[in-house]
């Protein structure tokens, strides 16, 4: 079956967390997604790690910068590469809840808006205290034209 996320995961120096991060990633619930990760040439052995993980799951798409593209390129080089019909990011040192794509695209599925696909409810900060926010994901057409109006003109 064809994956139906990609998750983009434009890396840096992140060996500190990336270990938790994909071991969040990878234990969803929902498991139809592909994983995109653009190593931006780290220098502190996260790219060793990102080796042994896409060893081990084939959803992983492993890709390393020959230097440094700087953050802005290495986003938009995980989204270029996406092939599903939805896309959301995941940052080197976020931990996801175990249901979170599954939540997700169960309240998408249930959305009459068919740009808006994720939504956010709240966060935790060094899991101490919650904060609520809002932050929405969109489909890939969307995010490539909202990619592309606001950081390319």
């Amino acid at each position: 079956m064809q994956p139906q996320i990609t998750v983009g995961m434009p890396v840096y120096n992140e060996r500190k967390y990336i270990t938790e991060t994909l071991d969040s990633l990878l234990s969803q619930t929902y498991e139809n997604f592909e994983v995109v990760i653009s190593d931006n040439n780290s220098q502190d052995g996260t790219y060793d790690i990102l080796q042994q993980y896409a060893k081990k799951d084939k959803r992983i798409k492993l890709f390393r910068q020959p230097k440094n593209i700087g953050g802005l390129k290495n986003f938009k080089f995980v989204l270029e590469q996406a092939q599903t019909p939805y896309f959301i990011w995941l940052a080197g040192h976020d931990i996801w809840h175990p249901q979170l794509l599954e939540k997700l695209l169960k309240a998408f599925a249930k959305s009459k808006d068919e740009n808006i696909i994720l939504a956010f409810p709240k966060f935790q900060i060094n899991s101490k205290k919650t904060y609520p926010t809002l932050f929405f994901a969109y489909t890939f057409q969307l995010i490539q034209e909202l990619f592309l109006l606001v950081f390319f003109w």
